[in-house]
């Protein structure tokens, strides 16, 4: 897999860019780099370094590459930062997080032996249960227990509201597809779920490394969501939008459109469909997930939503948008490196209590779960919410 990106790798100037650049837009770049002494192999340059070795037949695989290969939250703010342009097109010439995902999948396929017991897991579970979180399928409709969902499967509608393994699994982030549902049925949307049915985006086993489960669930997924007729398929997590909106086209065709929850919000209350009856007054911010901002240049409908809500005092966090600061739960990091996680995720309370923030709304469950855990390992003040759950709670709802 590496051999496909050996062109990339040798654009690499080893400027350092990756490692250190400070404006008054970027504080650090690399956020492992930053909660791992600064060694080389840490960050962009040095796993470039390392493919480099690799292809050369300098370097062999081994426990200790493969550990700081697999400590890359691939948040892509090495790419964000680095000046390396195409300037016909303006796009990056290489992309750090791409090199590191290939010699993942290539320790994946030919060294199993140095991949680490908690990635097996959930690769393991995907192949067992259809999720990587070790739950039988029946739990994917656990969220909707009371809930009048319609089974799109049986029941036509335009949309598919698509919740995602993390949020319909996880007890303590379904309150945000619970909103999104009652949302968008106080909103009259002529949507349905898949319940059971519905599949894993795939997004969490490509970054750890086993693209061919990846593009095993990727095909069935395409096939099942244009066989439905949909025109629209909405989910509030941030993976499964990048996923569906950036990688699956490499594999087949879409006959529908992807929208994350924030930017079909957005279009609801520009439509008029959405009133809000109640106030919250709060001061928040808002954290950029790397899956939705950086990875695909959403940045600005979450913030709409936001501002359109009566009482919200939204705080822009430093670094944000482009720029933002990892949560550090990205990558596998959270699974295997839990203690990474929360060492990263600290610096972004740190920025929200910076700018007196009460709490800290995202968009994405990855995010949402992190930084929960390292507020409650912190005994900190702050609140972590989803946006749905604000939009929901200002409606009344």
């Amino acid at each position: 897999m590496l051999e496909k990106y050996k062109e990339d790798i040798y654009k690499c100037a080893q400027c350092g860019v990756c490692r250190a650049k400070y404006t008054k837009e970027v504080r650090y770049v690399c956020p492992v780099r930053e909660h791992t002494g600064g060694f080389e192999h840490y960050f962009a340059r040095g796993r470039i370094l390392i493919a480099r070795g690799i292809l050369e037949g300098e370097l062999n695989y081994s426990k200790r590459l493969a550990e700081a290969i697999y400590t890359c939250t691939m948040c892509g703010n090495c790419t964000q930062q680095c000046g390396a342009k195409n300037l016909e097109t303006g796009e990056p010439l290489f992309e750090p997080d791409k090199i590191t995902e290939a010699m993942r999948a290539d320790i994946l396929t030919h060294h199993p032996e140095l991949v680490k017991k908690e990635y097996w897991t959930l690769l393991n579970s995907t192949k067992d249960f259809g999720n990587p979180w070790m739950q039988p399928r029946a739990a994917r409709r656990k969220w909707v227990k009371g809930l009048n969902a319609r089974d799109i499967t049986k029941e036509k509608a335009e949309i598919l509201f698509f919740a995602g393994c993390t949020a319909s699994l996880d007890p303590k982030l379904q309150p945000l597809v619970i909103a999104t549902f009652k949302i968008f049925e106080k909103a009259e949307v002529d949507f349905g779920i898949l319940g059971e049915k519905e599949g894993c985006c795939g997004s969490v086993q490509r970054r750890v490394g086993d693209l061919s489960l990846f593009e095993r669930l990727a095909k069935e997924n395409i096939r099942q969501f244009n066989e439905l007729g949909i025109k629209i398929v909405v989910t509030s997590c941030a993976g499964c939008y990048r996923t569906f909106k950036k990688e699956y086209p490499e594999l087949g065709n879409l006959n529908f459109e992807v929208l994350h929850s924030s930017e079909y919000i957005e279009r609801l209350l520009k439509e008029g469909r959405i009133k809000f009856t109640e106030e919250i007054n709060m001061r928040v911010t808002y954290h950029d997930p790397c899956h939705l901002g950086r990875h695909v240049g959403v940045y600005d409908p979450p913030r709409n939503v936001l501002k359109a809500i009566p009482g919200i005092n939204l705080l822009e966090m430093y670094p944000n948008k482009s720029n933002s600061w990892c949560c550090g739960g990205g990558g596998g990091v959270r699974t295997a490196v839990p203690g990474l996680a929360s060492d990263i995720a600290l610096d972004k309370l740190n920025y929200a209590t910076e700018v007196g923030a009460e709490a800290i709304v995202t968009t994405c469950p990855f995010c949402e779960s992190n930084i929960r855990l390292t507020i409650e390992k912190e005994e900190s003040k702050l609140k972590i919410f989803d946006l749905t759950e604000m939009v929901a709670k200002a409606m009344g709802l």
